[in-house]
């Protein structure tokens, strides 16, 4: 009986492995081909979220195909490949797939660890410059006013009692915002101080040294909550919890709202196919109450604190 050669598998295994790697690699190139078709219609819509989900799905599946081009053709990554003649045969594998070897080549790059974190990196990034460049809650950064509903500003002043303060308005927005005192943009409600209780839906786009508006706006209330200048807050961005900056948001109780709320245009029409999901953001000390009452909109909850000290 003749043995197999040192260090090779017997070829029922070596079967075995070569469909269970086929089969995986089918998976992920069917993932590959559907993701590929979200991320152009999500682009077309300009959907961030929609977006970064669907180039996420497809980095993934991108990793995972490579993962089994190189078990099944383990000298495809040589750069002498074309000399190669089980590459050669994985010219036509890949191809069975609807992929290039070529680009199944630089795929192989996904396996090592940094650069895959390097490429979801850039994703998030690519996905936040979208969303600052989508309308905006209030108003975006080519000035055109989106309001927040009604509905939403009733469940603020039932929490907030009323409201003092709108750092980030207009007059036409507090009509329906009811706050006593607020800030349109040419007042630069990032200048001044607040006061008592706020509303804050913040302007997006970006500010004079290239960050990011939304985010100075939210660290600006955190801060004036802080410094015990406003009692309380009631915020609503965008929900991007990906974004480093809404990382100090997250302190706070929050409501994820379980729809997509359609803003209200100038001319009071309402946005019928909203690109973005929300939340609600509660700086105050009635946790209670914000929970009974925004829980009609969605998840209430907090983060869990980490215990600091060691059981001994």
């Amino acid at each position: 009986m003749t043995k197999p050669p040192p260090g090779s598998r017997p070829p029922a295994l070596a079967d075995k492995a070569r469909a269970l790697a086929e089969m995986q690699a089918g998976k992920a190139a069917a993932k590959f081909h559907a993701f590929d078709k979200a991320a152009e219609i999500a682009e077309r819509v300009k959907d961030a979220t929609a977006l970064e989900n669907a180039l996420l799905g497809k980095l993934e599946a991108q990793r995972d195909f490579a993962a089994q081009y190189v078990a099944l053709f383990p000298h495809g990554v040589r750069a002498d490949f074309r000399s190669d003649s089980a590459v050669r045969s994985g010219d036509d594998w890949c191809l069975t797939f609807a992929i290039h070897v070529r680009t199944v080549r630089r795929w192989c790059e996904l396996l090592d660890a940094a650069r895959y974190v390097e490429q979801k990196n850039a994703i998030f990034k690519r996905c936040w410059t979208l969303a600052e460049m989508g309308q905006a809650a209030n108003y975006s950064s080519e000035s055109v006013e989106w309001y927040t509903p009604a509905r939403y500003l009733e469940a603020a002043r039932d929490v907030l009692g009323s409201i003092d303060l709108d750092p980030a308005s207009s007059a036409q927005a507090n009509v329906t915002v009811h706050a006593t005192e607020f800030c349109s943009k040419d007042d630069d409600g990032l200048a001044r101080e607040w006061s008592g209780r706020a509303f804050l839906n913040p302007p997006y786009g970006k500010t004079a040294d290239g960050g990011s508006l939304a985010a100075a706006f939210c660290n600006k209330a955190i801060e004036q909550y802080k410094a015990g200048n406003i009692d309380a807050c009631i915020i609503l961005v965008n929900s991007l919890h990906s974004q480093s900056w809404q990382a100090p948001l997250f302190d706070y109780p929050f409501c994820l709202v379980d729809h997509r709320i359609q803003f209200v245009s100038a001319d009071g029409e309402e946005n019928k196919n909203p690109t973005f999901q929300n939340m609600f953001v509660y700086l105050g000390r009635d946790v209670g109450k914000f929970a009974d009452v925004f829980s009609r909109f969605g998840y209430v909850a907090r983060k869990i604190e980490q215990a600091t000290e060691r059981q001994s």
